[in-house]
């Protein structure tokens, strides 16, 4: 096994550890492609370029939380009875 992985986008050789990459399944060693400075500068990015899908992405995530909360509040209350 490599104990070094060379950052597809700063061409940096880093440790081949999950301290310096993010986990990816999809690739052969499960790490993935980019290192986790990149990647964070990657989907900053990203999320300037498209504040509509981070807005819509905010939105679902936060009505999907509040319908668990609201459910998990009307079975406590069924339990009381």
């Amino acid at each position: 096994m490599k104990k070094f992985k060379i950052c597809g986008r700063c061409k940096r050789k880093l440790p081949n550890t999950k301290e310096y990459f993010h986990a990816n399944n999809q690739s052969v060693d499960k790490l993935h492609y980019y290192c986790k400075k990149c990647r964070s500068k990657e989907r900053t990015e990203w999320g300037r370029k498209n504040p509509d899908k981070v807005f819509k992405y905010w939105l679902n995530r936060r009505w999907k939380e509040r319908k668990e909360l609201i459910g998990r509040n009307s079975s406590d209350t069924q339990k009381e009875l």
